[in-house]
């Protein structure tokens, strides 16, 4: 995967509304950088299950920094993925990993507690399970872990 440029985490999480601090908190990660693509991989896989109107429906509801994470590097060819279960997106999560030639999660699990506690606060802010692209079983697994204690 090419980058165009290279985003400045810790730059946009002083300046954004504090999701990105509360990520970076709930992920217990005191590097910025390293929070940053974990976000980034999980927004840009939520892209890629997402039609282009749906896509524009979730940017208006990121804060501005989240938007430009969401965005970066997207192609308008972007392969399109359906997600049916937490797994798969866990699954779409570490091949994004792998294919950016700089790895952040090096252990499936690790890549699936950062999902989950990513996509419980990004539900928190931007109502994820309103999303007609995700699956209904995959909905019901996320609602399920909003209802265990945060990580």
């Amino acid at each position: 995967m090419e980058h165009t440029f290279e985003i400045n985490y810790d730059r946009l999480a002083k300046r954004d509304s504090g999701l990105i601090l509360e990520i970076k908190r709930a992920l217990v990660m005191p590097d910025s950088k390293k929070a940053g693509e974990i976000i980034c991989r999980i927004l840009h896989t939520i892209r890629r299950s997402l039609s282009y109107t749906e896509s524009a429906e979730f940017i208006s509801r990121l804060p501005e920094y989240l938007k430009v994470m969401y965005v970066t590097d997207w192609t308008p060819k972007e392969k399109k993925i359906t997600i049916k279960h937490l797994d798969e997106f866990t699954e779409e999560v570490l091949a994004l990993d792998h294919e950016s030639g700089h790895r952040v999660f090096h252990k499936e699990v690790d890549a699936l507690s950062a999902v989950i506690t990513v996509l419980k606060i990004l539900n928190r802010h931007v109502n994820l399970l309103n999303l007609p692209s995700f699956g209904y079983s995959f909905k019901r697994e996320l609602s399920e872990t909003m209802l265990e204690p945060a990580a």
